[in-house]
């Protein structure tokens, strides 16, 4: 018999959009669900309520686009507001460059170290590396390049478009 643990399915699902229909299955779905009966602080109410229209309406992708340009905005001002709205959803707050990283140093950590790796296997040293080719839209935030710059020193970036490089590599192969 294996245990299963509708929290452990929402914190894991919730950051990741893509994951966001594993939250309908029936004890993760029956768990939220539940909440709104159980739920004791009247404050949380409306989060929960947005977590339920989020998830009801598949507003996943249009959360991460958000989230996204928030990122992109992050990287050329100190600050910037974050907005979503999707009635009856309607989230805003101020997010600082300072927070943005704290949130992401994590993965930022995670980026540095599988590079590091990836020179180890290789066998290359880090001053050996000549160019950075970044993609994605994670690696137009500052810090990541930054920290990049920083451990292979002598490499240039390679600039092209962030978001279809692997495409175009793929399509070179």
């Amino acid at each position: 018999f294996q245990y299963f643990d509708p929290t452990h399915t929402l914190v894991k699902s919730l950051p990741k959009w893509h994951h966001h229909a594993f939250l309908r299955e029936r004890a993760t779905w029956n768990f939220i669900l539940s909440l709104r009966k159980e739920l004791v602080d009247p404050e949380q109410k409306p989060k929960l309520e947005n977590l339920i229209t989020l998830v009801e309406e598949n507003l996943g992708y249009k959360l991460h686009l958000q989230v996204e340009a928030l990122k992109i905005a992050l990287s050329e001002k100190n600050s910037s507001p974050f907005e979503f709205k999707s009635y009856p959803i309607d989230i805003g707050f101020s997010v600082t460059k300072t927070e943005l990283d704290s949130m992401t140093e994590k993965t930022v950590s995670a980026i540095i170290n599988a590079s590091i790796e990836t020179c180890k296997y290789g066998k290359v040293d880090p001053n050996e590396v000549e160019v950075i080719q970044y993609t994605g839209g994670t690696s137009k935030v500052p810090i990541i390049r930054e920290r990049m710059k920083s451990l292979f020193p002598k490499a240039r970036t390679a600039e092209h478009e962030t978001f279809t490089a692997v495409a175009e590599g793929l399509a070179l192969g």
